[in-house]
């Protein structure tokens, strides 16, 4: 019986794919719509703010681990190299943030670029095609 079930789900799928989206469902869609707007992209000043978090971050934790005594670690106490340990480790990741944020810069900036080339293409594609006319 379960076997049955199983091999009826996929047609029972395939059948609901097809029928595509019901009326109501698309009214409310395009209601949803425009109710929320297109996507946002981030903001480039909210962006430039995480990247400042980060470098800030990252100076206190190098500058924390400078007064500590890194590099020359040799002679400190197990305990404090532990703690300078952490600390480089925290910078690191805020090292890390500022990588993720300065590609998410770049992935916009390539999106934008993206964006202009089409434009300009709709636009000579028009010109060509009103100049035919």
């Amino acid at each position: 019986m379960l076997a049955s079930r199983l091999t009826a789900l996929p047609i029972l799928l395939a059948a609901a794919v097809s029928a595509g989206p019901s009326p109501t469902n698309t009214a409310l869609d395009a209601t949803l719509q425009l109710r929320a707007g297109p996507p946002v992209a981030p903001d480039v000043s909210v962006l430039s703010d995480i990247m400042l978090t980060h470098f800030s971050d990252w100076s206190r934790y190098t500058a924390e681990a400078r007064r500590a005594g890194f590099p020359n670690t040799d002679s400190l106490p197990p305990a404090e190299v532990q703690r300078i340990q952490g600390l480089l480790a925290s910078a690191n990741r805020a090292q890390d943030g500022m990588q993720r944020v300065q590609q998410e810069m770049e992935r916009m900036v390539e999106l934008e670029n993206r964006r202009q080339r089409l434009a300009a293409a709709q636009r000579q594609a028009a010109q060509r095609g009103a100049g035919r006319i």
